[in-house]
């Protein structure tokens, strides 16, 4: 656990909150974001020293581990790209390029092939695509990240409800859970979005692909559940009475 209370000190803690502050208001919510993780790494530096979470800025440890180098370089560049996409993209997104453009001695009409001015070439209006695609980094991700929190919601609250002493809800959860596990998860997302449409906004392709794929988030914690109430200090607290609400 954090030392939230002893190696705290409110002087470090009001500096830090104020450079949060100053940050934010002069580059934008991302840079304040990075001084306020930053600082609370700073704050709690001695329990990232005790979990060893600071060998991580040897650069031994980088060059001994060349597959743990290569995946942090490629979630630094996503996360670049997510939240500081005009650092990498050449070029406006959204601006159109000329009409016409020479490729190596070839004109061409868009859409232009890769060249030394559009790396991964244009589209039908003569946009860059390296730069939309670097600033389509951040949907991608927010969609990631939301698709997974509800297929962690639905299967966590479907594990739990294993919990309760009706046989009749455990088998309910299992048949659930093989049916998910069994149905093509892209193939029902497909369906789902286009009964709903896709007019309807981000949240459409959310639960579409979110109300699938949980199917392992159950049996985990299922399993995860069975383990705990063989627990002695769970037995014991069954033995003596204990409501089923306080053992939950």
């Amino acid at each position: 656990m954090l030392r939230l209370i002893a190696p705290f000190r409110p002087s470090t803690g009001y500096a830090v909150g104020a450079l949060v502050l100053v940050a934010a208001a002069v580059w934008g919510w991302q840079a304040g974001l990075g001084l306020l993780l930053a600082g609370a790494a700073w704050m709690y530096r001695a329990d990232l020293r005790e979990w060893g979470l600071h060998r991580l800025l040897w650069p031994r440890i980088w060059v001994k581990h060349p597959v743990l180098t290569f995946g942090g370089a490629i979630v630094l560049l996503l996360l670049t790209a997510a939240y500081f996409p005009a650092w990498l993209a050449p070029h406006d997104p959204d601006a159109a390029g000329p009409y016409l453009l020479d490729v190596n001695g070839t004109t061409y009409a868009a859409p232009y092939p890769p060249n030394a001015r559009y790396l991964l070439g244009s589209d039908y209006e003569a946009r860059d695509l390296l730069s939309r695609l670097v600033f389509g980094t951040r949907a991608t991700l927010t969609l990631v990240v939301h698709v997974t929190l509800v297929r962690m919601g639905v299967g966590v609250g479907l594990a739990v409800l294993t919990m309760m002493p009706h046989a009749a809800t455990r088998q309910l959860v299992s048949t659930l859970s093989s049916v998910s596990a069994a149905f093509p998860s892209p193939l029902f997302a497909f369906i789902f979005i286009a009964a709903i449409g896709p007019g309807a906004g981000m949240s459409v392709f959310v639960l579409g692909l979110g109300l699938t794929g949980w199917a392992h988030w159950t049996r985990m914690m299922d399993m995860e559940i069975r383990r705990i109430r063989a627990q002695p200090y769970m037995l014991a607290a069954e033995a003596i009475g204990t409501p089923p609400g306080w053992q939950f």
